[in-house]
């Protein structure tokens, strides 16, 4: 009896131990695990030319033979040096092309130094083809060494930046033709509204006026008319929000990961959406215990809904929605270019005010298993309208690979001018959407003609015409 009990109690300690195990285990994973959200300045800037090779990061490992120290070294690399990022603690640093001089404190009799830099070459295998110690005079104390090869040898490629992650994002996991919404839908007739981004556009970005409810919007002439029914694409210029601006960072960072385009992309770890929210400097925020999602629709019920809150809680919701945008910002590093993985930037440790949940099922959402790089061929595209045929109102759609002056005409089947939407308008690059409605019109086939002309350096012009069908 007293066997089976010290069985049992070696057991009991054992599985004690285990248990104690598991959970080191699952907190320090969870102490690594790092997310990515994005700030709206960065999803403003234009597109890095990321994935190109910029040059090589090598290393090399020197030995002092003397039996005495060494205070300097002359090296003859086989590739240009583009940039010095280790100089193995020499303080004094010459660079001549594929020449470097390093002097400084003594490297003694055995001892090593590791020299890392960055080469103009593209190609791995750059060595030194030469290479001796100096004194502290500078005067050479070794043979000449011949051919060392490198430590380590990786290439360095330009790294992403907001702009193409926003491009990617719309292009690759915002479905269409229900977009990424920003309110919530409600009946035209009530009066609300709500806002359906459909395609990358930067001049969504940033948003700098004052929290707020979607009351108004900006028309083409200066005019102020109330924000009413689904506005597509809907630009800072028409509705400058920062609230909005806010939601939409936040609601792409949270498609992002979903679609394992950043970091955690593990399904066993918490998605950012379901991060749960909980600031311990408040205890009356009324976002307390909601997950990243539920404040997302809880802001949009916000922006639909004006009346329904006070001035007070837009400034809240916005400063809410800000904390969690900058909680977890860092530089953008690509883990993967194709397909596209962008590393998470901080650790849900670092973050006070928000916590990892257990039990929820991952969300996924798919995507194809597309190359950043593949998204830098910018083109002037102008898209078949939809719906085509269409009653009373159409989606026209085109794409800009500059900044340009736009005018977009609408023409009957004589050639009659019937509408102009843009007249030498100024549009960002990248993809506009604009609608046009046509119940002052009669059926029939119309056409649509777009101009636009570059401002860059290299401006240029582009033109095309699209045939719609308007049935009533």
């Amino acid at each position: 009896m007293r066997h089976a009990n010290n069985s049992r109690g070696i057991l009991g300690r054992f599985v004690l131990l285990l248990v104690a195990l598991t959970l080191c285990i699952v907190a320090l994973s969870s102490a690594q695990t790092k997310y990515r959200t994005f700030l709206q300045d960065d999803l403003a800037q234009k597109k890095a030319k990321a994935g190109k090779i910029l040059g090589s990061r090598v290393s090399f490992t020197f030995v002092n033979p003397r039996f005495g120290p060494v205070y300097g070294m002359h090296a003859i690399f086989s590739a240009p040096v583009l940039a010095i990022e280790d100089s193995g603690h020499f303080t004094k640093v010459t660079i001549n092309k594929m020449v470097a001089d390093l002097m400084g404190p003594g490297v003694n009799s055995g001892d090593s130094i590791t020299f890392t830099a960055v080469f103009d070459t593209k190609k791995p295998g750059t060595q030194v083809n030469f290479w001796w110690w100096t004194d502290a005079a500078g005067v050479r104390r070794t043979n000449t060494g011949i051919k060392l090869q490198s430590t380590s040898d990786a290439q360095v490629f330009i790294q992403p930046n907001g702009g193409n992650v926003l491009l990617y994002i719309y292009k690759n996991l915002v479905i269409r033709p229900v977009g990424l919404t920003l309110g919530l839908p409600t009946d035209k007739d009530q009066g609300f509204g709500m806002i359906r981004d459909l395609a990358y556009t930067k001049s969504e970005f940033p948003q700098t006026g004052a929290p707020r409810c979607f009351d108004h919007i900006v028309a083409s002439s200066g005019e102020m008319k109330p924000f009413i029914g689904v506005k597509k694409n809907l630009t800072a210029k028409k509705h400058n929000n920062h609230l909005e601006g806010e939601l939409h960072a936040l609601k792409l960072a949270v498609l992002a990961n979903d679609g394992s385009v950043t970091e955690p992309t593990d399904p066993a770890e918490s998605r950012l959406g379901d991060l749960l929210y909980s600031n311990p400097s408040d205890g009356s925020d009324p976002n307390n215990g909601l997950t990243i999602r539920q404040i997302a629709l809880r802001s949009d019920s916000m922006l639909t809904f004006c009346g329904q809150y006070s001035p007070t809680a837009y400034v809240n919701q916005d400063q809410t929605l800000s904390m969690i945008n900058q909680a977890f910002n860092g530089p953008y590093e690509a883990v993967s270019f194709e397909p596209f993985v962008l590393a998470g930037a901080q650790p849900i440790t670092a973050v006070p005010f928000l916590h990892t949940t257990i039990g929820l099922p991952p969300v996924t959402v798919p995507r194809n298993q597309a190359s950043v790089i593949d998204e830098m061929a910018a083109q002037f595209e102008v898209r078949q309208n939809y719906p085509n045929p269409f009653n009373p109102t159409t989606t026209l759609e085109f794409s800009l690979p500059e900044a340009s002056l736009v005018t977009l005409k609408v023409y009957n089947m004589l050639g009659q001018e019937v509408a102009t939407l843009y007249s030498n308008e100024s549009l960002d690059e990248g993809e506009q959407s604009v609608e046009f409605n046509a119940s002052a019109l009669t059926s029939g086939i119309y056409f649509y003609k777009i101009s636009a002309q570059g401002v860059g350096d290299q401006s240029s012009f582009y033109q095309q015409t699209r045939r719609m069908m308007l049935l009533k």
